[in-house]
């Protein structure tokens, strides 16, 4: 499919590409298989808070913030996450 065809899918709200775990629905190929990480297991695991992720790399900058002897730096109340700076993520 042209480029210019797969961009224009964008703006006519056809959403052709279904994901077979959740039923999802995306414009092109390429946000249904971006969108299928969201599936996949997460075999890499923080040593400090147990904190899963797909990838190594993320791992290892999650890691980042046990840095100063193990301070998980901010704790979230909703979720058990941890985070390097207050305000990172917001709920609504």
């Amino acid at each position: 499919m042209g480029v210019l065809r797969q961009h224009l899918r964008t703006h006519t709200g056809v959403k052709e590409f279904e994901c077979n775990v959740c039923h999802a629905q995306f414009t092109t190929n390429g946000s249904l298989t971006r969108h299928a990480a969201i599936h996949a297991t997460k075999p890499f695991k923080c040593p400090f808070c147990l904190d899963a992720f797909r990838t190594a790399s993320s791992c290892k900058k999650h890691m980042e913030i046990h840095a100063n002897g193990g301070n998980r730096g901010f704790v979230c109340a909703v979720e058990r996450c941890c985070f390097a700076e207050p305000g990172l993520y917001s709920y609504s």
